[in-house]
């Protein structure tokens, strides 16, 4: 992709530190207008405070595995070969991400990475804020993977609901291969 004429997107977790890339001060810049002012939060009341004590006790991540995560949170960073270059993008939310596509005139995405039925899809700069902001939203097969249970893990089947849902609802499902060989010329 760094070889062809697209352009080339990072977009990260809110925690991810990236301040230091060129690509991230641009998106900052860009989107100085666009970001809205926040809404203030709804007050938790005792109910409130109590069901999300429980979900985080017995559903999501659980107290045995909350220091697993803070540790793999606290290394989150790019694989050398995907750390972004200084004339791509670096986005941490969807106004952001708007704003490099404003700039470069894109109105339609392609994502790869982790994972077509959450991040890509729900987070800041996912596929559902994006789609809102008027952009296409489409997905390669082979370079996406999905949150999945131990039912679904086996045949990926949350993958495959995943690349489902983005061929209906965002966009379409390219094959990586093809896709490369179009822009080699073959």
């Amino acid at each position: 992709m760094r070889h062809s004429p697209l352009k080339l997107f990072h977009v990260v977790a809110g925690n991810q530190d990236v301040a230091q890339y060129p690509g991230f001060q641009r998106a900052q810049q860009l989107a100085a207008d666009l970001t809205p002012v926040a809404a203030p939060w709804i007050t938790p009341d005792p109910v409130y405070q109590e069901l999300r004590e429980f979900r985080r006790q017995h559903v999501f991540v659980g107290p045995h595995n909350e220091s697993d995560v803070e540790r793999g949170f606290a290394k989150l960073d790019f694989l050398p070969t995907a750390r972004p270059l200084d004339a791509e993008g670096v986005a941490r939310d969807s106004y952001q991400l708007y704003a490099l596509c404003r700039e470069a005139k894109i109105n339609h995405l392609i994502y790869m990475g982790f994972a077509i039925n959450w991040c890509l899809l729900t987070q800041p700069g996912g596929m559902i804020d994006m789609s809102r902001m008027g952009m296409m939203c489409s997905a390669f097969r082979q370079a996406v993977t999905a949150v999945e249970n131990k039912e679904t893990a086996r045949g990926e089947l949350n993958k495959e609901e995943g690349l489902w849902r983005t061929a209906l609802n965002y966009g379409f499902v390219f094959d990586v291969d093809p896709f490369i060989d179009a822009l080699q010329g073959r």
